[in-house]
């Protein structure tokens, strides 16, 4: 399974890679093994070459320099400037000659258990608990050395490399994969969402995401199977590629099992807001003398416009100006793309009080918070699967979201909704939830009826489902080499 989202961020698709890694080590017949890959670097060989001496000096010092090609940022000479500059010109040369040439891309064997402290911190302690660090420190571990981006670039050709899979039954990638897999292998596309191609205006760099992912995903069709994380995700595929209907089913996104109610104290609420704020002042320089208790809306998501923060301000703006002034608006999430105007308004919030923002929360900090917020509020435009919700929901959170169809589908009646674009319609929610006479049983009911749905999301579960995937992989009953005898 490719393990390069790992290298990013906290949640989303970087959070389900982990969860599912080390999920799949529960599963009877199946002997997982991690790819270690990178978005735009050129790794080197984690295996000797073949004038070196395959002695044990020889492996360790290969897979150190591999860490050092996955984080070395810095270049020390002109020359190694010269290099980075070169980089990836040069390793779309050498994809261009190699794929035309029909050589396949290969495999190098990483010897990772002396390098588990890298391995964890790197890729997996954002999102697994402490006590999964020795399945982490025993896994396998392969790589490849050129980057994600320059095997997409191939996509021009019309063309893409070979990767030597020929040792492996099943390849599982991140999103749709730009390359070809050996002939004894069935490729699966974790396929998250088509916001490229439906929602091009809702990326970084629209041109290239676009170009990438439908050429990628034009060449997948051909030969691979895809596992989407929602209903709505896997009618967007379909709709694209029709033959697709039986090579594709849903599995939802694994959620963490450290996530659970954790009912807290103010004080240790606003301790967790103090440790991870990114500016403003610290929230007991904000409160107000006379405050019996401190209450938030809450928003888990990367800053970036689809995730309709914009809005959200505003119908707490307008609930602070005219129903409760000591409402307060916590919002966790790094920066993303197109985040100059809501970093705006949030540095506009942070600077008249009662909204604070927070990034790179570890996640006993984000369970604490989940579980004592006045609600969770999912108000995103376009989703694949938005895991936030699942989680507040194991956390005891109430949770308010768009009226999307990922959301409706995946949140059922365990959230109330709101129109995206009308911000007022959200205040309007938001007051029936936390104001009006019904408030107490309201939350209690939504409480529950999410605490008793959420229950479809855990991680044993759907760990099971994948098992009977890869089970019917085996037993030729599904995927496109069983399809293709079909056909036959």
């Amino acid at each position: 399974m490719e393990l390069r989202p790992c290298f990013d961020g906290f949640a989303g698709i970087p959070q389900e890679t982990r969860v599912l890694f080390s999920s799949f080590h529960d599963l009877p017949n199946i002997d997982p093994t991690g790819l270690i890959n990178h978005s735009n670097r050129r790794l080197t060989r984690s295996t000797p070459g073949y004038w070196q001496a395959k002695d044990t000096a020889s492996q360790l010092d290969r897979v150190s320099r591999l860490i050092v090609s996955c984080e070395d940022d810095e270049p020390a000479t002109p020359l190694d400037k010269l290099k980075q500059r070169t980089e990836r010109p040069r390793s779309v040369m050498s994809l261009t000659a190699s794929t035309t040439s029909g050589i396949p891309i290969p495999i190098h064997d990483v010897s990772g258990e002396l390098f588990s402290d890298y391995l964890w911190q790197r890729l997996f302690e954002k999102g697994l608990a402490p006590a999964e660090f020795q399945r982490v420190r025993h896994a396998k571990y392969v790589s490849i050395r050129p980057s994600w981006l320059s095997m997409h670039s191939m996509g021009s050709l019309r063309r893409y490399p070979k990767l030597d899979t020929s040792d492996f039954d099943i390849f599982i990638a991140h999103t749709p994969w730009p390359s070809q897999v050996s002939p004894n292998t069935e490729l699966i596309v974790r396929y998250h969402d088509a916001i490229p191609i439906f929602h091009p205006h809702q990326i970084k760099l629209p041109a290239m995401h676009q170009f990438h992912h439908s050429s990628a995903l034009r060449s997948n069709a051909q030969e691979a199977s895809f596992v989407c994380t929602s209903e709505a995700t896997r009618r967007d595929l379909v709709t694209l590629y029709p033959h697709l209907e039986e090579r594709s089913l849903v599995i939802p996104t694994s959620v963490s099992a450290d996530f659970y109610p954790e009912p807290a104290s103010d004080d240790t609420v606003l301790q967790v807001i103090t440790a991870n704020r990114l500016g403003g002042k610290p929230p007991r320089q904000q409160r107000k003398d006379n405050d019996d208790d401190f209450r938030y809306l809450l928003i888990v998501s990367t800053i970036e416009p689809r995730k309709n923060h914009l809005r959200l301000i505003d119908a707490w703006d307008r609930i602070r100006r005219d129903i409760d002034d000591d409402l307060n608006l916590v919002i966790v999430g790094s920066p993303g793309w197109g985040q100059g105007p809501i970093m705006q308004r949030i540095k506009k919030g942070q600077a008249s009080g009662g909204l604070y923002h927070l990034a790179g929360v570890p996640t006993s900090d984000l369970r604490l918070l989940y579980s004592n917020a006045a609600a969770t509020v999912c108000p995103s435009v376009i989703e694949g699967f938005d895991m936030s919700g699942i989680e507040a929901m194991f956390c005891g959170s109430p949770v308010v979201a768009s009226d999307i169809s990922v959301h409706t589908e995946n949140y059922g009646d365990a959230a109330v909704y709101f129109e995206p674009y009308d911000p007022q319609n959200l205040v309007e929610v938001l007051e029936n939830l936390l104001y009006s006479d019904y408030t107490n049983s309201q939350r209690n009911e939504l409480v529950h009826r999410g605490l008793t749905h959420c229950k479809i999301y855990r991680r044993a579960e759907l760990a099971d489902r994948w098992g009977a995937v890869f089970e019917n992989i085996r037993a030729g009953k599904f995927g496109a080499k069983a399809q293709a005898r079909t056909l036959e």
